[in-house]
């Protein structure tokens, strides 16, 4: 399946902004926006207006997650088609996921008892802390509203 022109244009022009701050984005943002079928597809879209002057950062793991349900859900070419949009766009921050990074999230791991709570999403906690980003972009809200006094950040709502 060929990834929709529509989306992929959003996706260029949703990052095509001045700089001001930084936000942490999860996977099943990207996931929504880019599947019209996605129950949490409007909301993406709403959030994509709220984020527009932010810089995207993701990491290697969240990219992992991204192209991985896309290819499962969309398509191959889909999920090649974002991926080549995510790493071709200069004002997405791609962080690669070094051994400090990975040994910090294991330890955030270790530490947290919540059971639904992945090493991924640990992985986000450990990268925000490590890039004194504080602003997450997450539809896991569950999982991550306990959290944000505990790791300093706030959770990016839709206030449309």
């Amino acid at each position: 399946m060929k990834v929709p022109k529509t989306w992929r244009v959003m996706l260029i022009s949703i990052f095509t902004m001045t700089k001001h701050s930084r936000i942490v984005i999860d996977s099943n943002y990207y996931l929504a926006l880019v599947n019209p079928l996605d129950s949490l597809h409007q909301n993406a879209v709403n959030l994509t207006h709220q984020i527009e002057k932010s810089q995207a950062v993701i990491s290697g793991y969240i990219f992992s997650e991204i192209t991985t349900v896309t290819s499962q859900k969309i398509g191959k070419q889909a999920a090649v088609d974002l991926g080549a949009s995510l790493l071709n766009n200069p004002l997405i921050q791609m962080t690669t996921v070094n051994h400090s990074l990975f040994l910090a999230s294991w330890k955030i791991f270790l530490k947290l008892k919540q059971k639904n709570l992945s090493f991924v999403d640990c992985s986000i906690l450990a990268l925000m802390k490590q890039l004194n980003i504080k602003q997450l972009l997450s539809f896991d809200r569950t999982d991550f509203a306990p959290l944000q006094k505990q790791f300093g950040f706030e959770l990016i709502q839709d206030v449309s």
